[in-house]
C-alpha cells in the first residue's frame, strides 16, 4: 500500500477536506495520527480534531513541514496566498494534491518558484457521503507511486479516474 506509514496534511479543513480524513480514517488508509489540518477558522480545526482525532496546525508552512503528502483543500481565489506561504517549506519529498477548481499545475508550479510533484483532482459533492467521483490528472516530475497515492486518497471517498496526461 502506497499510503502506508505517510504523514498526510489538509491545508484546509472545510468540507471536502473532512470528508477525505472521514474516507481515509473509515478505510483505515492513514492512522488518525498521521494526519493533520490547517484551515482559516480555529474553531474548524479544533472540531475536526474533537472528532477524528487529528492533529491541527494553526501554521501552513509547519503543516507541509511534518507531512509527506500535502492536499491543497483550498478556494482558487486564496490558492496564490497559501502557496506563498508554504513554498520555502515545500521540498522534493513531498506530494502535492490540489483541489482547487480551475487551477493548473503549471500556476501551482509557478507560484511555488519551484518544482514541485503536483497532481490535480477534481473530486466532486457526493464525496461528502463517500459516494463522490474523482477525476485525477498528473502533473510533471512525478514519482512512480505518485497517482497511486492520490487513487488510494480519493477512492476513500468514491470512484477515481486517471489521466495518464501531463
Amino acid at each position: 500500500m502506497s499510503l502506508k506509514g505517510k504523514r498526510v496534511g489538509f491545508v484546509g479543513g472545510g468540507n471536502m477536506g473532512e470528508a477525505l480524513i472521514r474516507g481515509l480514517l473509515g478505510a483505515n488508509l492513514v492512522p488518525a495520527d498521521l494526519m493533520a489540518a490547517t484551515d482559516v477558522r480555529t474553531e474548524r480545526t479544533a472540531q475536526l480534531t474533537k472528532q477524528f482525532g487529528i492533529t491541527a496546525h494553526a501554521d501552513n508552512a509547519r503543516l507541509v513541514r511534518e507531512a509527506d503528502v500535502v492536499i491543497l483543500a483550498v478556494k482558487p481565489q486564496i490558492m496564490a496566498g497559501v502557496l506563498g506561504e508554504i513554498a520555502a517549506a515545500v521540498t522534493a519529498r513531498h506530494l502535492l494534491i490540489s483541489i482547487a477548481a480551475g487551477m493548473a499545475t503549471s500556476t501551482i508550479r509557478t507560484a511555488l518558484g519551484k518544482d514541485a510533484r503536483i497532481i490535480r483532482v477534481m473530486p466532486n459533492t457526493p464525496a461528502l457521503v463517500l459516494q463522490g467521483a474523482a477525476a485525477v490528472a498528473k502533473g510533471k516530475g512525478l514519482g512512480p507511486d505518485d497517482l497511486a497515492i492520490a487513487e488510494e486518497i480519493f477512492g476513500a471517498v468514491g470512484r477515481v479516474s486517471c489521466s495518464t496526461r501531463s
